[in-house]
C-alpha cells in the first residue's frame, strides 16, 4: 500500500514468526507461515515499486529453483535482479549505499553453520556451532 513503513523486524520465537513494523504513527505486526519462503526489501531504501520487482524476482526464482538448498539461496542473493546496479539484490546506489555482505545461516538437527562473505575484499568465513544433545550424568 501507501503506507510509509520506517522499521522492518522479523522475529521467530516458540517455533512462530512475526513481521513488526512502524510506520511513524502505529506499530504493525503480523504472523508470518513458518513453512513459506519470504523476501524482504528495505522500506527505507526501495519505493514500493522496486520492493514489488524484488519480490517478482524471488517468486521467479522460486519457480525454477525446485530444490532450494542454501547455495541456491546465495547464488539469487549474489545474483538476482535485472542487471539495474541500484536496485539490483546486490546493489549499489551512487557511492552512498551499497550491499556490504551476504551472511546465510543454516540449520539442521545436528548443527547450524554460518557463512559470512565480505563482498568488498572477497572474504568468507565460515562457523559451525553443534547441536547434539549431551546427556548428563550423576557421577
Amino acid at each position: 500500500g501507501s503506507e510509509m513503513c520506517i522499521r522492518d523486524r522479523i522475529i521467530f520465537d516458540d517455533g512462530k514468526l512475526y513481521e513488526f513494523r512502524w510506520d511513524e504513527k502505529e506499530k504493525h505486526i503480523a504472523p508470518l507461515d513458518i513453512s513459506k519462503q519470504y523476501i524482504w526489501a528495505s522500506c527505507t531504501l526501495y519505493t514500493p515499486e522496486w520492493q514489488e520487482k524484488r519480490k517478482t524476482w524471488f517468486k521467479d526464482w522460486q519457480e525454477k529453483n525446485k530444490v532450494i538448498d542454501q547455495n541456491a539461496v546465495l547464488d539469487f542473493h549474489k545474483n538476482g535482479g535485472e542487471g539495474h546496479p541500484n536496485f539490483d539484490v546486490v546493489m549499489k546506489w551512487k557511492d552512498l549505499v551499497r550491499t556490504t555482505s551476504i551472511t546465510s545461516i543454516f540449520k539442521n538437527e545436528k548443527q547450524m553453520s554460518m557463512r559470512y562473505e565480505d563482498l568488498l575484499n572477497g572474504e568468507i568465513e565460515k562457523g559451525f556451532l553443534s547441536l547434539e544433545i549431551q546427556k548428563m550424568t550423576n557421577d
